[in-house]
């Protein structure tokens, strides 16, 4: 095999994985029924844009602009969701469309009825540092 023909098979594959890689983010749960956020933790309702997107493995998000995304690339941790099961139901997964913020962070529930509970009393569903 010649130098090109590896060269060929070598952009071959990156281009496959990248293309699978894609279709795995594509398949992400949307959380926050598409809103920001970065600007959801900052008191604001607004939706992103369909082409301004991102994944933290877990979930995909959208952003309003540009900069959101940037500033959410750069701090997944403090702009993600806090949580992976219900704090009020321990174990019991989330649905992605069901949050509550405390102390500027986004945590995911069961249901409906988690966010009231949680909203009722957060530092007994929340560890605080």
């Amino acid at each position: 095999m010649n130098a090109i023909s590896k060269y060929l098979l070598l952009l071959s594959v990156l281009l496959t994985y990248n293309v699978l890689n894609a279709q795995e983010d594509a398949m992400l749960p949307l959380v926050l029924d598409g809103l920001d956020p970065v600007l959801l933790i900052e008191g604001v309702e607004a939706y992103g844009e369909e082409d301004l997107i991102a994944t933290d493995g877990h979930y995909q998000y959208r952003f309003a602009s540009a900069e959101n995304l940037q500033l959410f690339n750069a701090a997944k941790s403090r702009y993600g969701i806090q949580n992976e099961f219900c704090p009020v139901v321990p174990g019991v997964g989330v649905n992605p469309a069901m949050y509550a913020l405390h102390q500027g962070e986004i945590y995911l529930f069961a249901g409906a009825g988690c966010v009231t509970t949680f909203k009722a009393n957060p530092e007994s569903f929340v560890a605080t540092n």
